[in-house]
This record gives C-alpha cells, structure tokens and sequence, in this order.
C-alpha cells in the first residue's frame, strides 16, 4: 500500500508551487491564497468600473466582495464570448510576486516567461499575483478558461489567444 502511494506520487508528481493555506470557493472558482493581506490586496486591484453596476450585493465582508467581483467577471466574460462552459470550475492561485508567478510557468513548462499570470489548462489553473494586476488582466486569463473549458478539443494557441484578447478589450461593453 505504501508502495502504491510513491509510486503514483513518482508517476503524478503534486503541483502545489507555494505553501497555500486559505481557499476561497465562489461559485466558478476555487481561490486559494497565502494569507488574508494577499487577498485584500487582490480585492483592491480588482476596479469593477462600470460593471460595478452588475454586483450582487454583498455580506460587506472581503470574502463576500472578492466572490461577487470574481463571478461578475466570469459571467461576464462567459457572456462577451458567447460560451458557457457545462459545469464551470476552476482555480485561482494568488502568489506572492511577479518572480513566483514566472517561476511557477519554468517549472511547469520548462521555459522562461516574463508573464504577470498565466493559465495553465492542463491545471485548470490560473496563476496571478496581486502585486501588478488588473480586472483586464484577470479578464484576460479567465478568457482562457472558458475558451479552454468551452470546446472539446481546444483550438490552437493563437485563437485561444485572440479569444481571451477579446474577452479582455470586452469586458466593460
């Protein structure tokens, strides 16, 4: 039975690339985060704008804003796209800086990227930190998970990109 649990650890080895300790779950996404700093300063750099007019109203409590804006911005880049993923869940992971969210991809991916988030699909994974974000870098990311999420076989890179492009430039209209 050991044996069993090395073996499929050596086979699937786990991706957890910090020591989280907080989830957050909001009806799309699963949030896990550091500590409760991390995820006031996520909250602050999540503006709404306009769609501030489409927020549901909240508990008033940090945990209560941050699902509200994180749901908006889902369903409304769900809606902007004109995909709605059967089921959608995923998962963000609020890391501590620029350098950890780059480190995270060269350990993944086996390569350099000077990238403030990224998602990986093979995760279902948005990795992003508060510290140089905005709601279109947020909106742009959670473009690639309902694009990724959306279609069966997912479509090459460069439409994939072009669509959370557009997800992002949308966001507001």
């Amino acid at each position: 039975m050991i044996w069993t649990g090395i073996l499929i650890l050596l086979i699937f080895p786990v991706f957890q690339p910090v020591a989280l300790s907080y989830e957050l779950v909001t009806a799309y996404a699963n949030i896990i985060y550091q500590d409760k700093e991390t995820l006031e300063k996520f909250n602050r750099r999540i503006n709404p704008g306009r769609l501030r007019f489409f927020m549901p109203q909240t508990d008033g409590s940090l945990e209560g804003e941050v699902k509200a804006k994180i749901d908006l911005i889902t369903h409304r880049v769900q809606t902007v796209l004109d995909m709605y993923p059967e089921n959608l869940r995923y998962n963000i992971y609020l890391v501590e800086d620029r350098r950890q969210v780059q480190a995270i991809y060269k350990n993944l991916y086996r390569t350099d990227k000077d990238y403030i988030a990224f998602y990986s699909p093979q995760l279902n994974t948005v990795y992003i930190s508060p510290d140089r974000m905005n709601i279109t870098v947020l909106a742009h990311e959670i473009g690639h998970v309902v694009v990724e999420n959306f279609f069966d076989i997912s479509p090459p890179e460069r439409i994939h990109e072009l669509l959370a492009q557009f997800a992002e430039r949308n966001l507001g209209n």
